[in-house]
């Protein structure tokens, strides 16, 4: 069984949801720990994929 690995970008950070992931050993990372903040969506998306990680994103505007 494969388990998803995410990548929180810039709008998705709150600390109170990647405590909860990270205690259920939910393999996650942040654009805070990838010193990644300010890259435009696109890199973000693409840097994620390179990762195989799925974007997880509240920025419906630009990912609908």
């Amino acid at each position: 069984m494969s388990m998803i690995r995410l990548y929180l970008d810039e709008d998705s950070q709150d600390q109170s949801l990647l405590r909860a992931l990270r205690a259920r050993n939910v393999d996650i990372i942040t654009v805070k720990e990838t010193q990644t903040e300010g890259l435009i969506d696109l890199e973000q998306l693409r840097l994620a994929t390179k990762q195989k990680r799925v974007l997880y994103s509240h920025n419906i505007g630009d990912f609908y």
